[in-house]
């Protein structure tokens, strides 16, 4: 019986094994361009020095922030009581005030933890409009501020690999900041130049753990007043806080390369 073998060495079939490697190198580019057009990318454009004018005063102008943002949510809000829906409902107004939000609520009656619940979530929703890229992959980086505000305050460096270089920016800002602020008033630095081995654990885990990049704003070691009565507002230094706003101020307008503020 008559054995048909394909031989690759046979000019017969070398050029439709040649297109086939074509057809599929060429199908692996457009897969990796789409992948690349289809999530947003964004680099660090620094702002001029003198932009950094803007932000030269450090005075503690915070009773709007006391008043209008911070006391409203200075009340008990465990999950499922009235404190809770109260604090929900006013950050959902804040945001709705500012008409530049989509809002969409991850309702849910589990024991799963809310974090884990929505990474779930946006791990298995699509994008609108696309069709091979999950709302997970579109994340560009997970910023995550927690237990700021305590004079203690100081943010070390965890993921180096990933998104250390705008952990350095932060420094890099700070540093320009504390030399523009007038009279050379305020000198307390809260971004260190340690890095740490581990993580620790808090919301962004689940995140994590679906390798989107972290940066993780978290006061280390933790405030002496964390989970204690004494974690209140007469503990909070409002100062270190109008500073720390400065810094996030100039890298979000950085990083979104917005235009610079105007003064």
């Amino acid at each position: 019986m008559p054995v048909c073998r394909l031989n690759a060495e046979n000019p017969v079939f070398r050029a439709p094994l040649l297109f086939i490697l074509i057809i599929t190198f060429l199908c692996f580019l457009i897969f990796i361009l789409h992948e690349y057009l289809t999530r947003v990318k964004h680099g660090i454009r620094e702002i001029g020095a003198k932009q950094y004018q803007c932000f030269s005063t450090i005075s503690d102008n915070s009773d709007d922030f006391r008043q209008n943002l911070l006391r409203p949510l200075l009340i008990e809000r465990v999950p499922g009581t009235p404190g809770n829906a109260r604090a929900r409902q006013f950050i959902i107004s804040k945001l709705q005030s500012i008409n530049m939000w989509d809002i969409e609520l991850d309702t849910f009656d589990e024991m799963t933890p809310s974090i884990a619940h929505l990474a779930n979530k946006m791990r298995y929703t699509n994008v609108q409009g696309q069709y091979n890229l999950n709302q997970i992959d579109a994340i560009d980086m997970f910023v995550l501020l927690d237990l700021v505000g305590h004079q203690s305050m100081r943010f070390v460096n965890f993921f180096d690999r990933t998104t250390g270089k705008y952990f350095n920016r932060l420094r890099n800002i700070e540093t320009q900041l504390l030399r523009s602020y007038n009279n050379n008033a305020y000198k307390k630095a809260a971004f260190s130049s340690d890095m740490h081995p581990g993580y620790v654990q808090d919301d962004h885990v689940p995140f994590l753990n679906l390798d989107v990049p972290i940066l993780h704003l978290i006061s280390f070691p933790f405030p002496p007043t964390w989970h204690t009565a004494d974690d209140n507002e007469a503990n909070l230094d409002f100062e270190l806080i109008t500073h720390f706003r400065n810094v996030m101020k100039i890298f979000v307008i950085e990083y979104l390369h917005l235009d610079p503020q105007i003064c």
